[in-house]
């Protein structure tokens, strides 16, 4: 496994290759580059957060509930869309919790 001190050079070399293919492109460096000690979940103190619990953070209840809403219709229409998927859905459920025993 490499250590931090080989991911942090390579890192480095990665955003010369990087400004250099920009450079030859014409295209501006981006404002926020910063470097690699600068992290925002160690300025909010969120660096042991879930990823689970970061992606809810991000949606609003509202996006949240019409996200639930179209979900639950597209499992609704599924078996007038795809029957084959759901009948092998169907197969592979009734099989996993036969197995379950």
């Amino acid at each position: 496994m490499p250590t931090r001190t080989e991911l942090v050079a390579e890192l480095e070399a990665l955003r010369r290759e990087l400004a250099e293919a920009r450079a030859q492109a014409g295209q501006p460096e981006p404002e926020h580059a910063g470097t690699p000690d600068e992290s925002p979940e160690e300025e909010t103190g969120e660096a042991h957060a879930s990823p689970l619990s970061w992606a809810m953070s991000q949606l609003e209840d509202t996006e949240l509930d019409t996200l639930a809403k179209q979900f639950i219709a597209e499992l609704e229409d599924l078996h007038h869309d795809k029957p084959l998927v759901t009948v092998f859905a169907a197969f592979v459920l009734g099989y996993v919790l036969g197995r379950a025993r």
